[in-house]
């Protein structure tokens, strides 16, 4: 009877040893599998300045772009359509040349769709600069409708909007002294209308005033 008891016991040991390797080598290759994924998905970056553009030698001694992860530039937005990874760290790149997945693009089900850049300190603002959809797609998928507006503590102090937009690089120029972020909104069409029923951006440049 002990015997048998010993044996049982022993079955069950392994049992239990195995179930726990099993478990372990299901959470080794997780987390092998998710490593992959984090060094392929833009998505889930927690460092996208790593794959950032540099800052263009000229803007050294001009204007500088706040919104830049190198210049600690932090952005959020309502959505984004994560199906396709166009995550909004795109937008703050500053990647010239980029490729059709290198973009913010909206969710399908975002009637509101915006972007915000939180800057690293508090600083005065000169021009919001934009790169749309047309200029690296149809010019037909250049956002129409989009509104600018200067924050202080999560509160809108100034505001700039473009109606019946058609340029895919509109440089709006605002005067925003000692904002701590900028959101841009956009008007979409309704669902289902392409290729304006979702907001598409490939570059948001936040740029201080001309000295």
């Amino acid at each position: 009877m002990a015997q048998s008891s010993a044996r049982t016991h022993s079955r069950g040991a392994r049992a239990v040893a195995g179930a726990a390797w099993g478990l372990y080598g299901y959470a080794a290759l997780m987390a092998f599998g998710l490593a992959l994924y984090a060094a392929d998905s833009p998505a889930v970056d927690p460092h996208p300045a790593r794959a950032a553009a540099p800052l263009a030698s000229s803007m050294a001694t001009g204007p500088t772009n706040l919104a830049h992860v190198s210049s600690g530039g932090r952005v959020t937005a309502s959505s984004y359509y994560a199906f396709a990874h166009h995550h909004p760290l795109f937008v703050i790149d500053g990647r010239e040349a980029p490729t059709p997945l290198e973009k913010w693009s909206s969710h399908p089900d975002d009637r509101a769709p915006w972007l915000e850049v939180a800057f690293a300190e508090r600083a005065d603002v000169g021009a919001v600069r934009l790169v749309l959809a047309g200029a690296h797609e149809s010019p037909a998928a250049t956002m129409r409708d989009v509104t600018i507006r200067c924050l202080r503590d999560g509160a809108a102090f100034f505001e700039r909007s473009l109606t019946d937009n058609v340029d895919p690089r509109p440089e709006v120029a605002v005067a925003c002294l000692g904002a701590d972020a900028v959101r841009v909104e956009f008007g979409v069409s309704p669902a289902g209308e392409q290729p304006l029923d979702v907001a598409r951006v490939y570059e948001l440049e936040v740029l201080t005033p001309d000295d």
